[in-house]
């Protein structure tokens, strides 16, 4: 050992600094050696037994199922492992993300036991074992399982992790310790309806506290109460290796007065009653009661907008409102403050991401709540057909042609007949466009098969969008349905039926004004062809067989015309240049040039024009 060169102490080897040290002024021998700053990280060692081997060797193995080979990592065996890795990296992963990464390896190997008892396939049943795996560690940690942050991590509900936590304990019994505070409540809520409504007619509660619990809506305490153990779970350490109960009843206690927004009266008294329930003393749950009560009066102070405890003057004195109210005031502010603080937390780190190499063995189906006995029986109901395939068939009983028919159609419902009318005295319905549902029309023609559902065709093949509950399918729609061609096989003939389309180019309303203003004779025609002998009918039918139309008063519009052409007749006529005598005889005349004077252009135009031929 040698000795320090600036006081002569003893010196000694530290690896830390990789130099001999002095033990009295820590002096260093050589002051010239370096250290690697990445030699003193700490890391994180629990993931290494966890880790892929750096070298995995490619062999190649005879398969089993067939004549050929396999490659190394493509057999159950590699998947498996692989998966195991996956499954322990994601519990891991969610260990971190609930602040508790050291029950990761009781949770992975809590999950390993569960998949090899249960054997438990991989896939969405592996997600949910896993879940419940790291519930049960922070259990056996005197923790609060976190079942709601578990459930939004790996995007399940909470039934389903409910069960799978449920399933595991009783797969593995485990026996796992009450660490959350909200079992206790249903219990309370039962012993508090108890104390409020006695079976015997006298309650144990003072009459002034029982009138101030009465007007209470109880759903909403148990509510706050619920939220209120999740926070307290969740932000606090220091209540989670103490018992429930009392804590519970504190809880309890804290939400009746932060629905009534004041303190309670004979808070002592309600509190022994509570501890009665489970055996306890008053005095400890009011020990709780006052530790709960200190943790909600500092997350008070970091909500800006609830009033704060403050004192009369600068001087310490009394408060200008008590301390129980202004905490009783402010319970359900801080819970919703605190639970949107812990939401937008969990929402920026976003849900964990699980990828699995599923055989095709593997159970693919999101419904776990299938048992064995379910499973077993439905594979039974699958074996039932072909069990009976070796035996003879019996022969089928004749005289069920509409049953054959049904069964036809729902197999081939657009080239399969439906049953005929069965009524052969009643007369075929004609079609009428308002109605589309009396539609008969076959799309073969030959076919001597009445359908009774026209529509039938329609709705198979028209798409979605124009299918309407409100709308009923026009006439075309309906034909093009039924028709091999489609629209395209429908003439301009059947787009109407007879007497359709006048009733869309004027309405009733319409057809009176026009009768009237025109005064147009109703029942003419039918008068004439009354005369006769004939049966009239005012159909439309018999309508289109007359010349002209039955609106209009034709004699009348043809005194009209004739009445114009006259008028147009005399404007028209050319002057008369004959002279007549007084006999009525006509006399012709020589032909004389005209006057010097008056020559006219036109027939001056007319001579040149015979001079020049």
């Amino acid at each position: 050992m040698t000795c320090c060169g600036e006081c002569g102490g003893s010196t000694s080897w530290d690896d830390d600094v990789c130099s001999t040290i002095c033990t009295s002024c820590g002096t260093l021998q050589d002051p010239s050696q370096s250290l690697l700053a990445s030699h003193l990280d700490q890391h994180d060692n629990s993931a290494r037994q966890y880790e892929k081997p750096l070298w995995t060797p490619s062999t190649t193995l005879k398969s089993i199922r067939g004549a050929g080979w396999n490659l190394g990592g493509q057999g159950k065996e590699a998947r498996d492992s692989k998966n195991t890795y996956a499954m322990h990296d994601f519990i891991r992963s969610i260990s971190t993300r609930l602040s508790n990464p050291g029950l990761s390896p009781r949770a992975a190997t809590i999950f390993t036991q569960a998949m090899a008892a249960g054997h438990y396939r991989w896939g969405r049943r592996a997600k949910l074992t896993a879940g419940a795996s790291i519930a049960i560690a922070l259990r056996e940690s005197h923790k609060p399982d976190s079942l709601r942050d578990i459930v939004y991590l790996i995007d399940e509900s909470f039934s389903s992790v409910s069960r799978a936590f449920t399933g595991v304990i009783a797969l593995l019994q485990l026996h796992v310790p009450l660490s959350d505070l909200a079992f206790h409540l249903p219990a309370l809520q039962v012993h508090l309806h108890s104390l409020i409504n006695p079976t015997p007619p006298p309650s144990p509660l003072p009459p002034a506290l029982l009138k101030q619990i009465s007007q209470l809506s109880l759903p909403s305490v148990m509510h706050t109460a619920n939220s209120l153990c999740t926070l307290v779970n969740r932000l606090t350490s220091s209540l989670n290796r103490l018992t429930t109960p009392p804590t519970s009843c504190a809880i309890l206690i804290l939400s009746l007065e932060a629905e009534a927004r004041t303190s309670l009266l004979h808070c002592g008294e309600l509190s022994q009653l509570l501890a009665a329930r489970f055996g306890l003393a008053k005095g400890i749950v009011m020990t709780r009661y006052k530790m709960v009560y200190d943790l909600i009066e500092e997350w008070i102070r970091e909500v800006p907008w609830l009033d704060q405890f403050d004192t009369k003057g600068k001087e310490k004195g009394r408060s200008k409102v008590a301390k129980r109210i202004v905490v009783a005031r402010g319970i359900k502010d801080v819970v919703q403050f605190q639970e949107e603080i812990w939401r937008k937390k969990i929402e920026m780190q976003g849900k964990l991401h699980l990828e699995l190499e599923e055989g095709d063995d593997d159970d693919k189906s999101d419904d776990d709540t299938l048992s064995t006995t379910t499973a077993s029986s439905s594979s039974k109901r699958m074996q039932a057909p072909g069990s009976s395939s070796g035996h003879t068939r019996k022969k089928q009983k004749m005289g069920h042609r509409d049953l054959e028919d049904a069964s036809q159609f729902l197999l081939n419902p657009l080239n399969s007949p439906l049953p005929a009318i069965t009524d052969p005295s009643r007369p075929p319905s004609l079609p009428d466009s308002r109605s589309p549902a009396t539609l008969t029309t076959s799309p073969d023609s030959c076919s001597t098969t009445a359908p009774l559902l026209p529509l039938t065709s329609y709705l198979l093949t028209a798409s979605a969008s124009t299918l309407s509950l409100s709308h009923i399918p026009s006439r075309l729609q309906l034909l093009a349905a039924q028709r091999v061609g489609g629209a395209e096989d429908v003439g301009d003939d059947e787009l109407f039926a007879e007497g359709e389309l006048d009733g869309f180019l004027r309405s009733e309303d319409e057809v009176e004004q026009l009768r009237q203003v025109l005064g147009w004779e109703e029942g003419t025609h039918v008068e004439e062809e009354s005369d006769s002998g004939e049966k009239t009918s005012k159909g439309p039918k018999h309508a289109m067989k007359k010349s002209g139309t039955t609106r209009v008063d034709m004699d009348a519009l043809a005194k009209l015309l004739q009445g114009d052409l006259d008028e147009d007749k005399n404007d028209m006529q050319p002057p008369d240049f004959d002279i007549t005598t007084t006999a009525g005889l006509e006399e012709i005349e020589d032909w004389r040039p005209l006057s010097p004077d008056g020559r006219d252009p036109f027939y001056d135009g007319m001579d040149r024009y015979d001079e020049e031929c």
